[in-house]
């Protein structure tokens, strides 16, 4: 019997594996998937991921990112170079693999390759099983991502927004590799509700594109108009186009049922803004783990108390980030004119990567930008 299965060992799980096993409690991670696994991803990695973790990451970085170069329906780039790495490139594989690592070596035990068949509420305690196995526990965290069988399985889907994504990686030969090194594309008009972007690793490119909705031929024209206007598009390509949907709730609400929890993709909780997840994830698993610790001595845990934190710690950037997507989607070239005009723009935008600002100062500072420039917003009709 242990006191946690947590469901999937991506950042959240493995986040949470990690804390929870370092406190001293029983844990086991259940993954479907056999580890390395592929993971399509942009695999940005912020300065306030780095910051959730307390161990070293360097293992697994591919490139330090001081460039960045902003581009509306691929013309008129913005660049903006930083003193010090704003942004570290990984490879999804690696990057979790690592974490897995790192909770195994805390004492959580993790099995992988073996899917959960199965879970329910079993005389005040919980059955899963997965394999040909039951395992029992006190609580369930629910990290399977954004289509969460533990979310399914308890009722605590809820209503979702769905975006579309697309990824390729490239081999990055050596008379382009100089240009790309350490430096991150974006277009964000090349997509009504979404962008295009390319991010070196340490020998190949990842390039993507993504939206909100958006239609996977739509998605796969914008990468390709960005390939060609990077002169990618005669590059060898290492992985093949692949698509993956990222999770969105408009505010998080009810994460939580009796002594199960969601968190990560699985909880919704991916920024609508950027579209990143890693940092969330592992922040949620934060707050999963302080309420996990206060709960777990009782005979049947209550996990109201995680739901009303992420809504707290979480809910005002989610509310803002919103309202920065409505006032910004479809009006790339608005945003890029405040680019273009106030460098400092991207500089506020790299402190909110970097979780110096937050979601309200950074839409406060747009808002104030529009007001002073006279750009008003046309009505949508």
């Amino acid at each position: 019997m242990k006191d946690v299965i947590v469901a999937g060992g991506g950042p959240a799980g493995a986040g949470l594996a990690y804390r929870l096993a370092r406190k001293g409690m029983s844990v086991l991670l259940l993954e479907k998937s056999s580890f390395p696994r592929f993971k399509s991803c942009a695999g940005g990695i912020t300065l306030k991921v780095m910051r959730e973790l307390d161990f070293d990451l360097s293992p697994v970085i591919e490139d330090e990112i001081t460039r960045f170069i902003f581009t509306a329906n691929l013309e008129g780039p913005v660049e903006t170079v930083t003193g010090e790495p704003a942004v570290y490139t990984v490879n999804r594989e690696k990057f979790d693999a690592y974490l897995l690592q790192k909770a195994a070596a805390a004492g959580a035990e993790i099995i992988t390759g073996v899917p959960i068949r199965k879970m329910e509420a079993e005389g005040g305690l919980f059955c899963v099983n997965a394999g040909d196995s039951c395992f029992r526990c006190k609580i369930i965290a629910g990290a399977d991502g954004a289509n969460s069988m533990v979310a399914r399985s308890f009722g605590l889907a809820g209503k979702k927004i769905f975006g579309a994504t697309l990824e390729c990686r490239l081999f990055l030969p050596p008379e382009k590799e100089a240009r790309f090194r350490g430096t991150i594309h974006v277009d964000y008009g090349i997509l009504r509700q979404g962008y295009a972007w390319v991010f070196p690793k340490s020998s190949s490119l990842s390039a993507g594109a993504g939206a909100t909705p958006g239609s996977p031929v739509e998605i796969r024209t914008a990468l390709k108009k960005m390939l060609e206007a990077l002169d990618l598009k005669e590059t060898e390509m290492l992985l093949p186009e692949r698509g993956w949907v990222l999770p969105f709730h408009s505010s998080p609400q009810q994460l939580h049922r009796g002594g199960v929890l969601l968190l990560g993709d699985a909880a919704g909780l991916v920024d609508p803004f950027t579209g990143e997840g890693i940092y969330n994830a592992l922040k949620s698993a934060r707050l999963a783990a302080a309420v996990i610790e206060e709960e777990i001595r009782r005979p049947y845990p209550d996990l109201r108390g995680y739901s009303a934190l992420v809504k707290k710690e979480m809910g005002p950037g989610f509310s803002a980030a919103w309202r920065l997507v409505r006032l910004l989607s479809g009006r790339a070239s608005i945003y890029h004119r405040l680019l273009q005009r106030h460098p400092g723009l991207a500089a506020k935008f790299l402190e909110l990567l970097a979780g110096r600002i937050n979601y309200p100062h950074f839409l406060r500072h747009c808002l104030n930008l529009l007001i002073r420039e006279g750009l008003h917003l046309p009505q949508r009709t």
